[in-house]
């Protein structure tokens, strides 16, 4: 008989977490993870995008009036260049976001084998380990930052090789559940000395 918990917050049965699909099946289990939306850091990346955007706009105006009253090419054609460029970056930062917002992700443990498929800001990822291949699963921080604080992800370190990092920026109470029951179904570490 299968069971499938879809809930709000974390709680102690473990299988309580927001986004989050647990789904047993007779050799193992699927974690499914929703969309985050327009929050997080897909809205703060989203309002960063969206000024730069303004600010690009703003200066093309502005470059359109002093070309209007006769103002020196060179000071133009600068003023030109920085809105180009803030409206090329706010476009790129919003497409970023939008991507962030609308990742999605499946985490299949099937005996002793884990298969990741992430459709996210980088991309749609698919990975296969072995419960042997992997060092530790554990939530840890990625590359990105807002506000010089690191977004959490989750890690996989295979034995030979670099960690690998999912689901960048999810809440931390979530990234550690599902991390937990990953190491659980796996019977692997969390840490790398584990």
């Amino acid at each position: 008989m299968e069971t499938r918990h879809v809930a709000e917050t974390p709680g102690p049965q473990g299988d309580k977490v927001s986004g989050v699909t647990f789904e047993p099946s007779e050799d193992g289990f699927c974690i499914a993870i929703e969309a985050a939306g327009w929050r997080g850091p897909a809205l703060a990346a989203g309002v960063v995008g969206g000024i730069l955007l303004l600010t690009g706009v703003g200066g093309a105006m502005v470059t359109l009036m002093l070309s209007i009253s006769g103002m020196h090419i060179g000071v133009t054609l600068f003023i030109s260049f920085l809105a180009a460029l803030h409206i090329f970056a706010g476009a790129f930062v919003l497409a970023a976001a939008r991507r962030i917002s609308r990742a999605v992700g499946l985490l299949d443990v099937v005996g002793e084998s884990l298969l990741v498929t992430v459709d996210g800001w980088k991309g749609t990822r698919q990975r296969q380990w072995t419960s042997d291949e992997i060092k530790s699963i554990r939530v840890g921080p990625s590359n990105l930052s807002i506000n010089n604080e690191p977004l959490m992800e989750l890690q996989i370190t295979p034995r030979e090789g670099e960690p690998e990092g999912y689901l960048t920026g999810r809440g931390e109470e979530t990234l550690e559940w599902i991390a937990g029951k990953l190491r659980e179904g796996l019977k692997v570490g969390g840490w790398e000395g584990e």
